[in-house]
């Protein structure tokens, strides 16, 4: 996600994505393409220690990862719940399977085997 951002409001808005999304991956970008460019890597919680100390000027741009959901984060009826849903959606169990890998972060060889599992439930299924 990318957002542009007064450096007023810099310490507010870091402070707010840390408790609406909790810990991310961030880039803020300041004066981006322009000579005095300059860019700090790092958590949104690094960012809130580096601005609290050093007050920013001039364009910022953040550029925030978006939410990552560990495998283990993910049961395995989780799965199979989501699974079920894009089935009722009408999807075909490879689409339903490539849909569940990529929105759940969970590698696809996982997702197959969950189906292939639940293949003899969903026998109405073509």
């Amino acid at each position: 996600m990318v957002f542009y951002e007064s450096p007023n409001r810099l310490l507010s808005t870091l402070r707010t994505m840390l408790a609406v999304w909790g810990e991310r991956e961030l880039a803020v970008v300041r004066e981006a393409t322009k000579l005095f460019e300059e860019v700090h890597r790092g958590t949104i919680s690094s960012a809130i220690e580096r601005f609290t100390a050093v007050q920013p000027k001039g364009e910022i741009t953040l550029v925030v990862a978006g939410a990552t959901v560990a495998v283990a984060e993910m049961s395995s009826a989780q799965i199979e719940a989501a699974l079920r849903e894009c089935l009722a959606e009408g999807l075909s169990r490879r689409d339903a399977v490539h849909r569940v890998s990529v929105s759940c972060g969970v590698p696809k060889k996982e997702v197959y085997r969950l189906m292939v599992e639940m293949k003899g439930e969903c026998a109405d299924e073509p």
